[in-house]
């Protein structure tokens, strides 16, 4: 019996022994895996002893079920919403208490925290003993100090192009955002296209965050490459990328685009 709810009756349908009839090998294992299925289950034993008649024996189902979690709780100088931070913990209220879930949501907070600048947060977490019912899981957060955007850095081929000239083709802001660094790097790489140099390669930048200043500095690679002139006659050649026969905006410049747009072209 688990609580008020539920009952053995509830767990009938999973026993795959029948009174009665002879005791097979496949039924306690198929027993057995059919209650470990419900998660509801730590650990389940059957147990067989010899019943009062010589051919028969009876059959004991333990089971253990593990503790549950009363309620889930972030706590601390959290640095962003407390409800925005519960969201990344899968463990619920009245959940059957999992260390997975549970250290996934802790590392689920962090990744959150340092997505939005959060680099020295940290995260831990407790089980508090209630007197009338389930511990409470708490999870007590230190966000720390905001990093904000540091110091923008390039090198290798950069062309005719200072980092004055490449930094607003960037579109970074003030604050230190992942997601929209990682944008700046096509952002940049189009930028070049549009100038001609349409085997432009730029590379991830290099992060490096300077406790002192608390701000990420960046570090782009760029290889601009040469510097094309593309001429079409018979068509423009907006109409051509507009259309999809020149993806040169899309990819870096390869012989083989120009085939293959010539070759749609024709079809």
């Amino acid at each position: 019996r688990l609580d008020d709810r539920l009952s053995d009756r509830d767990f009938r349908p999973l026993i795959a022994l029948e009174p009665g009839k002879p005791l097979s090998r496949r039924a306690p294992r198929e027993t057995l895996a059919n209650f470990y299925a419900t998660g509801l289950f730590s650990k389940v034993e059957l147990i067989t002893r010899e019943a009062l008649a010589p051919t028969q024996v009876v059959a004991m189902i333990v089971a253990e079920r593990p503790p549950a979690v009363g309620e889930v709780r972030i706590e601390g100088t959290t640095g962003l919403p407390a409800r925005q931070l519960r969201r990344q913990v899968k463990q619920r209220d009245g959940s059957i208490l999992s260390a997975a879930r549970r250290d996934e949501g802790v590392e689920a907070i962090l990744d959150t925290l340092f997505d939005r600048g959060y680099l020295e947060a940290g995260a831990i977490w407790r089980t508090v003993p209630q007197v009338d019912g389930e511990p409470d899981v708490v999870i007590t957060v230190k966000a720390g100090p905001q990093a904000a955007l540091g110091e923008l850095s390039f090198s290798g081929d950069l062309g005719p192009y200072g980092a004055d000239d490449l930094k607003p083709p960037l579109g970074l802001s003030e604050d230190y955002d992942p997601e929209r660094i990682e944008e700046s790097i096509e952002r940049l790489r189009r930028f070049l296209v549009r100038r001609g140099h349409l085997g432009a390669v730029v590379e991830p930048p290099t992060t490096r965050y300077v406790p002192e200043r608390l701000a990420v500095d960046l570090a782009y690679r760029v290889d601009a490459g040469p510097l094309y002139e593309v001429e079409t006659q018979g068509v423009e050649r907006r109409w051509l990328e507009r259309r999809g026969f020149l993806p040169l905006r899309e990819r870096p410049f390869e012989p083989v685009l120009f085939e293959q747009g010539c070759a749609r072209l024709r079809d």
